[in-house]
C-alpha cells in the first residue's frame, strides 16, 4: 500500500523497474533488514488499492486477499512438486524391479 511518507512511488520512475520504483521510510527500512538477514522481496501495487476488509459473500479484499491467494498458490505448487516427486520415485522403483 502506498502511504506517504512510508511507501511512495517515485515521481520520476521512467526507466526504473521493480523495487527501484518506490521510496520512503518503510522501503529504506526493509532494504536494510533484507541486506542484514539476506532475503529477497518485491514491492508491487495492490490491484484494488485497499488494505483489506472481510466482506460477506466475497471474503477478504485488498492486500490481505492478495497475500492469502499467494500463500494458497505456493501451497498448491509445493504439493504438486511433492506429488510429482513421489510419483516419479515410484515409477523409477517399479521400472528397476521389472
Amino acid at each position: 500500500m502506498q502511504e506517504d511518507p512510508y511507501v511512495m512511488q517515485k515521481k520520476d520512475e521512467e526507466g526504473l523497474f521493480g523495487n527501484d520504483r518506490f521510496e520512503g521510510f518503510c522501503v529504506d527500512l526493509l532494504k536494510e533488514i533484507a541486506e542484514d538477514l539476506r532475503f529477497k522481496y518485491s514491492f508491487f501495487v495492490v490491484k484494488d488499492g485497499k488494505y483489506g476488509a472481510s466482506e460477506e459473500g466475497i471474503g477478504w479484499t485488498g492486500m490481505v486477499r492478495e497475500l492469502i491467494d499467494n500463500v494458497r498458490l505456493r501451497q498448491l505448487q509445493c504439493c504438486r512438486r511433492f506429488s510429482f516427486t513421489v510419483i516419479n520415485t515410484r515409477e523409477k522403483r517399479q521400472s528397476k524391479s521389472t
